[in-house]
């Protein structure tokens, strides 16, 4: 199961911009009417399919059984994707795609799972830091290793040093074919203590001068790997001939036989490419300092990098056109302003209030976080939410996940939700998720919320009066009607402020700002849903001339 929690770190990566006062997607009266809801991984197996089957959207592994009802695994008759269709005829289906990250190990419900395959790959399909080397031979039984260099330098991403210390505790490092995980470091004797033949690997000895590195990785726990055409080639699996690694990442896709590739090749109307971004050294911002794919612990320039990797992103978008024509490819964390090659950008923990470069308490980047990364800018490395919306292939995916807990369960102090079986109750933060539906609203784009990226829909699908009306329907606003509008501007930053959009049924106001803000309302009656959960904010009060909405908040009103 994928988790994103580090997303938030390259979405913060973005600066302010000026923007004009009406701007955004053209109209789109194409697809489902809004509000358009999106869910990823509607996997908790105590969830109704009819439940399940009011959503329009879908990400995940749809070849499986029908959650709750039979042992997971691919299906070739009732499977998710078709108990779905069943239930919702227009219901459109996204394949997870993750090739570029891979988890060396799982932990699911306690049971700790090595990935068995890990062991039998070359060393060049492994994407590494820039490195070392052993300063004297290792024995397969030593558990302290001595490396010649400490630190390294080069480029470095804004304002991180270019210059680092190689080696902590935790860090997973590759010496020939075996991997192992450091426990402890000691600066002054250049030791590591490590742990031996991890993941699937095998304890050997190595000769000094061994190249010893870093294995570059994403989040902890995870691996990158090296999709470029630096990779070399092997015939594994059961693969005709050699292969290099992207090949054989696609085809074990294709093939759907080990449960460490997501099954690419059932029932979908497209793909969410996770983690295929426009370029690699972006990577250098997460907890990679370096990538060193000719692998002689030099690091590699960013431009040399990104080189490899616009050909590595050029063949992805081969293969699956030639195995998939005409289907919706979606990215997340693409860091691309390409608007016009893919069917939307996905834009996970959107938007969030509770991390803001370290400090909890700076509120004023809560406002600045949601600006740049729903407006994006001419100068900026990525796209805002509402520039892909105006993307011109359709149909159109853009979509906004809101992240509740922002951080992984344990973290967040619900344990118990790792066991969908045991889940205690969780109340939302329905604050949280009208800024992110209003927003989705304010673009034109699908929405989905989550209690937590660390299981999607597994820990539980949640839904909201915002979302049809408190029952009275879906799809109750009809569908925008113009662009949205800026309807008051901050006094710290004209570029900051209030913004609007109207429907055929009602009208979307969204309040990124530290306090709340009274804003005129177009002619006419309006008027709050009348719900059940949030009864003090949709409590069915007409609203006339103007209205108050209050701080990093939305507000949905109906037309009279």
């Amino acid at each position: 199961m994928p988790r994103l929690t580090h997303c938030l770190l390259c979405l913060t990566l973005l600066a302010t911009l000026a923007l004009p006062c009406g701007t955004s997607a053209a109209p789109d009266s194409s697809g489902p009417a809004f509000p358009r809801l999106v869910m990823w991984y509607p996997t908790h197996p105590k969830t109704r399919m009819e439940d399940r089957a009011r959503f329009d959207l879908f990400v995940g592994d749809f070849a499986t059984g029908v959650p709750g009802e039979r042992p997971s695994g691919r299906n070739k008759g009732r499977t998710l994707a078709s108990e779905l269709r069943r239930a919702n005829g227009s219901t459109q289906l996204l394949t997870y795609y993750r090739p570029l990250v891979i988890r060396p190990s799982s932990l699911y419900e306690g049971t700790r799972k090595h990935n068995p395959l890990l062991g039998s790959w070359p060393v060049n399909w492994f994407m590494t830091e820039a490195g070392s080397s052993l300063a004297a031979p290792l024995t397969a039984g030593d558990t302290q290793l001595k490396v010649v260099d400490w630190e390294q330098s080069g480029e470095a991403q804004g304002s991180r040093p270019r210059s680092w210390v190689i080696w902590k505790a935790s860090q997973d490092i590759q010496v020939d074919n075996e991997i192992m995980t450091i426990s402890a470091v000691d600066e002054a004797t250049r030791t590591l203590t490590v742990q031996r033949g991890m993941n699937g690997t095998q304890a050997a000895a190595h000769a000094a001068g061994t190249r010893t590195a870093p294995l570059a990785r994403f989040w902890r726990g995870s691996y990158i790997m090296n999709l470029t055409d630096t990779s070399g080639t092997a015939s594994l699996d059961g693969a005709g001939s050699a292969e290099d690694y992207a090949g054989y990442a696609f085809r074990m896709g294709l093939e759907g036989a080990n449960e460490w590739f997501g099954y690419i090749g059932g029932d979908q109307d497209g793909f969410l490419w996770d983690m295929l971004p426009d370029n690699l050294s972006w990577l250098m911002w997460t907890d990679t300092r370096s990538l060193d794919l000719d692998r002689d612990n030099v690091p590699d320039s960013f431009a040399s990098l990104d080189s490899a990797w616009e050909r590595a992103l050029a063949r992805q978008n081969a293969m699956f056109a030639e195995r998939f024509p005409g289907k919706a490819i979606v990215r997340n964390q693409s860091r691309s302003r390409d608007f016009d090659s893919y069917n939307g950008e996905s834009f996970v923990s959107f938007p969030h209030d509770q991390w803001n470069g370290g400090d909890p308490d700076d509120t004023a980047g809560w406002t600045r976080f949601w600006h740049d990364v729903f407006l994006g800018g001419p100068e900026e490395a990525r796209g805002g939410i509402a520039q892909f919306q105006q993307g011109n292939v359709t149909p159109n995916f853009t979509q906004i996940i809101t992240d509740d807990l922002e951080m992984d369960l344990d973290s967040a102090g619900f344990p118990e939700l790792k066991n969908p079986e045991t889940a205690s109750r969780f109340r939302p933060n329905y604050r949280k998720m009208r800024w992110g539906l209003c927003s989705a609203l304010l673009s034109g784009s699908y929405y989905g919320y989550v209690i937590t990226t660390d299981g999607y829909g597994l820990r539980g699908i949640e839904w909201f009066d915002e979302y049809d009306d408190a029952g009275s329907g879906r799809g109750y606003l009809g569908f925008p009607q113009g662009e949205m509008q800026q309807l008051s501007r901050s006094a710290d930053n004209a570029d900051h402020g209030v913004w609007g959009r109207e429907y055929d049924n009602g009208y979307v106001l969204v309040n990124p700002l530290e306090r709340a803000v009274e804003v005129q309302l177009p002619a006419g009656k309006w008027q709050r849903i009348k719900g059940t959960q949030v009864p003090e904010v949709n409590s069915g009060a007409v609203e006339e001339g103007s209205v108050t909405v209050p701080a990093f908040d939305g507000l949905i009103l109906k037309r009279i």
